[in-house]
């Protein structure tokens, strides 16, 4: 009874206090009077809440009607809506923000929190559309929920090292609790460390100028729309075996156009992806045993997608209104032991849409919704990259002396045993300046196993040919078919422009998407630019095909001997036939057949290669030099533009 009696009676102090407070404006900011000093509070409770006030400075102390109080407290809601608010300082008096207090102060720029304020209330500081920065001090030793939330301009959030609660280690720009190493809020510049263990809720939520992330091997769960409203997001790499993939954690990430998930990832959770609608690819790995509902509804580019062998459920409309999607590689064995949601496929063009299945599967698929509907369900074929009778035309480029461009073949034939295992050859075979094919020499070793291509290189074995440094002396894995691209950087493959590269495992990553060659399907490996323009590096069963990149070969630097010249694929022929034309196609042709006087290669002969050959004698580094020696005396004089004149005549 007495214990309810000090209750009782310190609340009536409490509510005597209150009704006892002063309510005061000094130099247009509102205070009322509060045990141990004064609170800031707000001028309105509607819209108009400040709505004079620009640049804001808060005194330690502040006087009224003849008495001095000390500002303790920013409290609820004080600043809420002061959408004209650009600048604050607040006294080192301060101990606590209160809820809400900055929510919505749609033009301030900046906050610092003083060495003072020991806690921060929910949503605080959110809603702040034009906020850049805010420098949280030592002291504060909580913050509640949905703080620094739709700040899109947000750039720099930083934590005084000497705070034992929160950090921002690394200067990763982004707000760490230290003890769960649990990354609580993030930004537009952030990257995560790779001591953090899990992203919270919301922590990336609408950051509008985030274009890339890549998520640690150390981060096992991802909250509830943690990146979710991300518009300028690109590219999202997961290196590590997530336990828990938080719902909506991507969505309406709109430019999100390249998405790697590793293995180990078992769920990818309720419209995880929803209106990514950049979205071209996507490869489920074997981890994954869940897809679950609206994981892709409407991500209207989606064209391709790999579902993993492992996958027991399909939630409903998880690839609802993918209206581009045109192809499904499915290594499901039995469709009829996945559970699939109503409107899975609802909105894909299945006359369209082709579906691969696993051989001597096809019956299967034919008679288990939603994959029945589908009207070309065909069987998953896969054609190696390393087989007999297969030859790579290539036009080279040098910066050497005459030519400049150069042609050259590359093939198998003939193979050797290294270590119990057999090898193909691959034999290059160069042309000259009249398209004549010299004598082919030995370049590599390569063999195919399980989808995976492998390249030796003996320096013991027709070592006449070329020295290569001691990292060759053993096999190196170029590709791998069976799962997603990653091209081990260590294999030194001249392939030019690089994709997004990964410094903790030297690997570069690719996507991938089908590509028609001849009758046939095959996975093409590419890197996204962005605006459609993609560039493939390699193509199962067809190799190399980009601006600059040779077919399997190593890089060979200058002292090793041989300068490999950079490359783009003309052709790839098999037994004699062709079946697949490079982007360098119609220059090697012109190259095999070349046209005498043709010196601008266009194909013709005209007036033009008059003045390309008056432009090369002006400037000996112009661009035509290696088909500007027209009378084939070894040098290019005037005596060339003479011969070309000649055969514009008919002589």
């Amino acid at each position: 009874m007495k214990t309810k009696l000090l209750l009782l009676l310190a609340f009536a102090m409490v509510l005597a206090l209150s009704a006892n407070a002063v309510t005061f404006t000094v130099d247009g900011i509102c205070y009322q009077t509060a045990s141990g000093g004064v609170n800031v509070v707000k001028e309105s409770s509607g819209y108009d809440n400040y709505a004079n006030l620009i640049n804001a400075v808060i005194p330690s102390v502040v006087g009224y009607n003849g008495h001095n109080y000390q500002v303790v407290r920013i409290s609820d809601q004080a600043f809420r809506y002061a959408e004209n608010l650009k600048s604050i300082e607040i006294p080192n008096t301060v101990k606590m923000i209160g809820a809400s207090a900055f929510y919505s102060c749609s033009s301030l720029t900046s906050i610092t929190i003083p060495n003072s304020v020991t806690s921060i209330g929910n949503s605080a500081i959110t809603v702040c559309a034009n906020l850049l920065s805010v420098n949280i001090s030592s002291s504060v030793k909580t913050i509640g929920t949905n703080n620094l939330k739709e700040c899109p301009q947000l750039e720099e959030i930083w934590v005084d090292p000497e705070n034992t609660v929160f950090d921002s280690r690394d200067n990763c720009n982004a707000l760490i609790k230290t003890s769960t190493n649990e990354l609580l809020m993030g930004c537009n510049t952030s990257f995560i460390p790779a001591s953090v263990e899990s992203i919270a809720d919301k922590a990336f939520y609408n950051c509008d100028r985030l274009k890339t992330i890549t998520i640690p091997t150390s981060v096992t769960s991802i909250g509830y729309q943690a990146f979710s409203g991300c518009d300028s997001l690109a590219s999202v790499t997961i290196d590590g075996p997530l336990s828990y993939f938080g719902a909506r954690a991507f969505e309406f990430c709109s430019s999100l156009h390249d998405v790697q998930l590793s293995e180990g990832i078992e769920t990818i959770s309720l419209s995880c992806f929803e209106y990514c609608t950049s979205l071209k690819s996507i490869n489920i790995p074997e981890s994954v045993n869940v897809i679950d509902s609206c994981a892709f509804l409407y991500c209207s580019k989606l064209e391709s997608v790999n579902l993993g062998a492992n996958i027991q459920r399909i939630g409903a409309r998880a690839f609802m209104n993918c209206l581009s999607l045109n192809s499904i590689h499915s290594y499901i064995q039995i469709p009829q032991n996945v559970t699939c949601g109503n409107r899975v496929f609802e909105g894909v063009d299945k006359s369209l849409c082709m579906l691969f299945v696993p051989e001597g599967t096809v019956s299967l698929y034919q008679a288990r919704s939603p994959w029945k509907d589908f009207i070309n369900i065909v069987e998953n074929s896969y054609v190696p990259l390393v087989r007999e009778g297969v030859i790579w035309e290539y036009v080279g480029e040098s910066d050497d002396p005459l030519p400049k461009h150069s042609l050259y073949t590359l093939e198998f034939n003939g193979t050797t045993t290294i270590d119990g295992k057999v090898y193909h050859k691959i034999y290059r075979t160069d042309y000259d300046k009249q398209g004549n094919a010299q004598n082919p020499y030995f370049v590599a070793f390569v063999r195919e196993e399980n989808k995976v291509v492998t390249v030796y290189i003996d320096t013991y074995e027709e070592d006449e040919y070329f020295y290569y440094t001691y990292w060759f002396m053993m096999p190196k894995t170029l590709y791998d078919f069976s799962k997603p691209m990653f091209l081990p950087n260590e294999a030194y493959i001249s392939f030019g422009d690089e994709g997004p590269y990964d410094y903790d495992t030297n690997y570069t990553t690719y996507s991938s998407i089908d590509v028609e060659v001849g009758e046939s399907v095959r996975k093409g490996y590419f890197i996204d630019h962005g605006n459609d323009e993609r560039s493939f590096k390699t193509i199962e069963g067809i190799g190399v095909d980009c601006d600059f990149g040779d077919l399997l070969i190593p890089y060979r630097d200058y002292y090793t001997g041989f300068n490999n010249p950079m490359a783009s694929l003309a052709a790839v022929y098999e037994n004699g036939e062709l079946v697949y034309k490079g982007r360098a196609y119609d220059k090697a042709q012109r190259l095999k057949n070349p046209v005498e006087g043709d010196v601008n290669d266009d194909g013709v002969v005209t007036s033009a290669d008059i003045t390309a050959l008056y432009n090369y004698l002006l400037d000996s580094d112009y661009q035509y030099y290696e088909t500007s020696d027209v009378d084939g005396d070894g040098e290019v004089t005037s005596a060339d533009i003479t011969a070309v004149y000649n055969i514009l005549l008919g002589e």
